[in-house]
């Protein structure tokens, strides 16, 4: 077969493998410097950590960092943007292992605590404050997606008898919504003072208890919740 010659390289064909290569090594790198810099903000918050200090972690160049990202910002935006992506796949998967509503509860509440463990008290108060492009994201991440799988919870609780059949469910819905807003308001929860994991927890357990009918109840008991 014959190929036309591009440059200093052998053929076409070669040269097309070449660029997707290098495509693919910068797309490795990408991710490497979006996953070192999203460890350093759960550890330590967003507004402490410079980009400099994400350099260091990552034992790279400030030029290399400033090759995929702006800013910041720009940074902080990418983390969000994967770190939705992963939540909608969580969230999916515990819709296919659920095998009743207050089984997806305990899923759900299994998966808050997994992340919240690792979450530093500031980081989404940084988020809000900092960087409003990226907290928009959650915004409309929160009404649009997990208001869904809340609605679909609350409707498949009523249908199977642990949730009361008197529930207004968009009413719920919101209140749900808005209790997980208030859980990371530093104003309403200092972050010193309650520990975001346990807040949420607790108020989960408190809006899931006014739901249940009597079977709901001795369903919850019943399932054990971990500690």
């Amino acid at each position: 077969k014959n190929f036309f010659c591009v440059g200093n390289f052998f053929c076409v064909k070669s040269f097309l493998s070449f660029v997707r290569s290098k495509n693919l090594m910068e797309e490795e790198a990408k991710s490497r410097i979006v996953k070192g810099a999203e460890q350093l903000f759960y550890r330590y918050g967003i507004k402490s950590i410079t980009m400099d200090e994400v350099a260091r972690h990552l034992a790279v160049s400030k030029k290399t960092l400033y090759q995929f990202f702006e800013n910041k910002d720009e940074l902080v935006y990418s983390i969000a943007q994967g770190h939705l992506i992963a939540d909608c796949q969580d969230l999916d998967q515990v819709l296919e292992r659920a095998t009743s509503a207050l089984h997806m509860m305990v899923l759900m509440t299994e998966e808050l605590r997994r992340h919240m463990a690792a979450m530093h008290p500031n980081l989404v108060y940084d988020l809000q404050r900092f960087h409003p492009r990226a907290w928009s994201l959650f915004s409309n991440h929160k009404e649009n997606i997990v208001d869904t799988y809340i609605v679909h919870n609350l409707l498949k609780g009523i249908q199977e008898g642990s949730y009361r059949a008197d529930i207004d469910v968009p009413i719920m819905a919101r209140a749900r919504m808005h209790i997980i807003t208030a859980t990371f308001d530093p104003a309403v929860f200092p972050p010193e003072q309650f520990p975001i994991a346990k807040v949420q927890l607790q108020l989960l357990e408190h809006f899931t208890f006014g739901l249940l009918t009597d079977l709901g109840r001795q369903q919850w008991q019943q399932m054990q919740l971990p500690n």
